[in-house]
């Protein structure tokens, strides 16, 4: 059955990516912060009444359109690249539910009641030997290994069953400590009352 690739890149080349396009957003961001500041500088100007250099303004504003047009155009190509990694995604998938409706149903059940009966075999035989195994110790012919796992056995469940009943009976003392201050608070009330 085909698996569905990795769709993300190694830990290095994620890392050498980040750091380029992190230098690119960079030297992108001191490029418009100049350019920015240039058409503060000159819209101060105008709004002081000063004489403006059209030739410059328009200089500024086609560099910046030209950077904005860059910035669109990156955006649309990363959009068309995703839209290409999911449209890829999708026929993998389709490729996997096609390689999947391929199977064979009759020699899949097949498989799986041959599974079934080989399990059940060996549950079967399973229970077989310790039933023989527990029939052996009850009359005392059972190996010593056998023996001694038996009575680890015992003696862990004993343990499990102490500490159990033991919290339990730890609760009823509260709670029996809990009544009885119940009632002495009972009992003060009335007292106070009458």
């Amino acid at each position: 059955m085909a698996r569905l690739g990795n769709a993300i890149g190694t830990e290095s080349s994620i890392e050498s990516g980040i750091i380029t396009d992190a230098r690119d957003v960079f030297q992108r961001e001191r490029y418009e912060q100049r350019l920015d500041y240039q058409l503060a500088v000159i819209t101060r100007q105008f709004y002081r009444n000063k004489t403006v250099d059209k030739q410059q303004v328009k200089q500024i504003v086609e560099e910046f359109i030209r950077d904005v047009e860059i910035v669109l155009r990156e955006l649309e190509d990363a959009k068309r690249r995703a839209e290409q990694e999911e449209v890829r995604k999708i026929d993998k998938i389709r490729q996997l539910l096609v390689e999947g409706a391929k199977i064979n149903s009759g020699k899949f059940k097949k498989e799986l009641e041959k599974f079934g009966s080989s399990l059940k075999s060996n549950i079967v035989a399973a229970l077989r030997s310790e039933r023989r195994r527990e029939r052996r110790l009850r009359r005392g012919k059972a190996p010593i290994g056998y023996f001694l796992k038996k009575v680890r056995q015992d003696k862990a469940l004993e343990i499990d069953i102490a500490r159990r009943t033991g919290a339990e009976v730890k609760d009823i003392q509260q709670e029996h400590q809990l009544t009885s201050e119940f009632n002495y608070l009972i009992k003060a009330l009335s007292e106070a009352i009458a």
